[in-house]
């Protein structure tokens, strides 16, 4: 469900404003934004928005669950090929 406005419409964030809700950099966002990357956003003409469901879908996305990762030494090759052995 899209977070409604005071007015009754979907939240609309600037490009500052989803940068400070992300807690980055304006630059950051539009960075990524030449690269195709990061979170959804809405482009007419001129104007960039971000709907703040879509930011929080985004981060929701890309959290890493610690559980899931390897550790660090998981997988780890010696000079010779073989897998280290703990």
């Amino acid at each position: 469900m899209d977070t409604i406005s005071k007015n009754g419409k979907r939240a609309l964030l600037t490009t500052r404003e989803a940068a400070q809700y992300l807690a980055l950099d304006a630059d950051t966002l539009k960075n990524w934004r030449s690269l195709r990357k990061g979170p959804p956003f809405v482009r007419y003409k001129r104007f960039v928005r971000y709907i703040r469901d879509d930011l929080d879908r985004w981060v929701d996305e890309h959290c890493v669950n610690p559980a899931k990762i390897l550790p660090a030494h998981a997988g780890r090759r010696t000079l010779r090929g073989s897998v280290a052995s703990l």
